[in-house]
């Protein structure tokens, strides 16, 4: 089968969530069908390298990107065409899917199908649905089994993105002042894409908390971190970072927003914020008992969710 994607940023480094959910997922097909993908890219993004029959970019803000769309469906004249969420589907006569990693509220025009990651991000749908969860790779994240850094806590993220830049930015006002007082030692890292100006301040304000911007590999930051913090407020997203987390051996504290989705209870921290979230983070920083206890708990269910796992569902999904 010939499948043509669609993307509103390409599948590589930095691999912020819907990027990496992407690039499985095309990665995965790719193995199997005749794959072609065009995305937006900025010319300094390396899209090369993914095993896919071609690649074709097409700038950031470009209105080009629906004739680049139209002229390929002429020439490659693909079977199917998958496209994600913050991109136009042209016309098309062949089957076509949506790509969704966050909650789903319109359907747009033509589509046969929807790709989500879980049941409730799907509301008011009348076509037929696939659901896909968010994975891990348990070997990659794995490698990041090594001492950490006696409290230290590390928000990763995509700083670009309005929840994660909201709930970094409320935690530092607002929570970051308790921790202080709760535990003088603690040192937080936030660490990701593109983070906004504002963000940059507050960090610069704040004692005790290291900014780390668009760093190439997120895996030596988790291995630094004791802890994993996700103190965002809003559910959107696709919490990528509590798996990986899960997955690198690191206890996690979150929002009930940060978790939003992923079950959950008996593996994690979850309290509101701000103060119950400051008290489980120094739990998951001070209690050695507790510590172990969340790290076993979510190493043995992050098995359930390794991609190789998860992507299988996918078969039936393009070729229904």
């Amino acid at each position: 089968m010939v499948i043509l994607w669609l993307a509103p940023e390409p599948p590589v480094a930095p691999l912020t969530g819907g990027r990496e959910r992407a690039r499985r997922m095309i990665v995965y097909l790719a193995a199997r069908h005749t794959l072609h993908l065009l995305t937006y890219a900025a010319v300094t993004e390396d899209i090369t390298g993914l095993p896919v029959a071609s690649v074709h970019r097409v700038p950031y803000g470009s209105r080009r990107f629906g004739a680049a769309a139209r002229r390929l469906i002429r020439r490659l004249r693909p079977d199917a065409l998958i496209t994600q969420q913050g991109v136009t589907i042209p016309s098309f006569e062949g089957h076509v899917i949506l790509s969704a990693h966050d909650a789903v509220t319109a359907i747009p025009p033509r589509t046969d199908r929807l790709i989500a990651v879980k049941a409730d991000d799907v509301t008011g749908v009348d076509i037929p649905v696939t659901i896909l969860p968010n994975g891990v790779d348990l070997a990659y994240w794995s490698a990041c089994d090594a001492p950490a850094e006696v409290h230290t806590l590390l928000f990763p993220a995509a700083l670009h993105w309005p929840p994660n830049h909201e709930g970094a930015a409320a935690f530092l006002r607002q929570g970051w002042p308790l921790m202080q007082q709760r535990l003088v030692e603690a040192h937080l890292i936030i660490a990701g894409k593109q983070p906004r100006p504002e963000l940059v301040a507050l960090c610069e304000r704040s004692p005790g908390v290291t900014l780390i911007p668009d760093p190439p590999d997120m895996r030596p930051l988790f291995a630094r971190a004791a802890a994993i913090l996700v103190p965002t407020l809003s559910p959107a997203g696709t919490r990528l970072k509590i798996l990986q987390a899960l997955a690198a051996g690191r206890p996690v504290v979150s929002t009930p927003a940060g978790a939003h989705g992923l079950a959950l209870n008996d593996h994690i921290l979850i309290s509101e914020p701000w103060s119950g979230l400051v008290d489980a983070a120094v739990r998951a920083l001070t209690d050695t008992a507790l510590r172990s206890r969340l790290i076993e708990n979510g190493c043995s269910l992050v098995r359930w969710y390794a991609w190789d796992h998860l992507l299988p569902v996918l078969d039936a999904a393009i070729e229904s």
